[in-house]
């Protein structure tokens, strides 16, 4: 198997990493950073090292895209808005998921890779309609912005023609794998889940292909 990961220098992208180079045999994992030196050394070095490449480079940047994806099988995309280098206090604008998704999926069609995985956010999209009514208000004043950003990614992606799965997880955390979580297409209820429980839904979808028939072309909502 040979990943093409975007994201995943942190959260839930950097968990997958780690998850997969976890496997026995391992894959072959490709990933871009902006900022290469904050991937863990240990992914980079040692045991890992033959098995890991990364790419220097922006996710708006097609050429620096496309050394990522060719060859690959999957595409992992689970994009976030960060802060700022030049600003730590302000967060970058809210458009990195539907600017930089569209240029995932050009290097996807460009070198035919037909299976990506893309994490969002429950809130997103139809699962809106899920969240209760008393806390919208709280949700949309925090993350509203971000929320938009990811609605448009999901569309972007629904829109391209390329077998997808968006995984929407609840409230993130940062805690071990417990392997134990709810999936479903609509979970109407507040929920959290352990970065590392939404980076082991992408590792089976990315290789269990039962896992992968079952949700391809969903957007399955996950909670602990």
């Amino acid at each position: 198997m040979k990943f093409a990961v975007f994201g995943g220098t942190q959260g839930v992208g950097l968990e997958f990493v780690k998850q997969a180079l976890d496997l026995d045999p391992k894959p072959s994992v490709r990933l871009l950073a902006r900022t290469p030196s904050k991937v863990p050394a240990e992914l980079r070095e040692n045991a890992n090292a033959a098995f890991t490449t990364v790419v220097e480079g922006d996710i708006r940047n097609q050429e620096a895209v496309d050394r990522v994806v060719e060859g690959t099988n999957v595409v992992i995309l689970s994009l976030g808005n960060t802060k700022s280098p030049q600003n730590p206090d302000a967060m970058r604008p809210v458009d990195t998921c539907s600017v930089g998704t569209p240029v995932v999926l050009n290097a996807m069609k460009k070198h035919n890779v037909q299976k990506l995985i893309c994490v969002t956010s429950a809130g997103v999209g139809d699962s809106w309609a899920d969240v209760p009514w008393w806390i919208k208000p709280v949700i949309w004043y925090f993350i509203g912005a971000a929320l938009k950003d990811k609605d448009i990614q999901e569309q972007q992606i629904k829109d391209s023609g390329i077998p997808f799965v968006i995984v929407r997880p609840g409230g993130l955390q940062n805690a071990p794998k417990t392997g134990v979580y709810r999936v479903a297409e609509h979970i109407a209820e507040l929920g959290r889940v352990a970065r590392a429980d939404v980076a082991d839904l992408c590792v089976k979808l990315a290789t269990d292909e039962a896992e992968w028939a079952n949700w391809v072309g969903k957007t399955p909502t996950q909670i602990a």
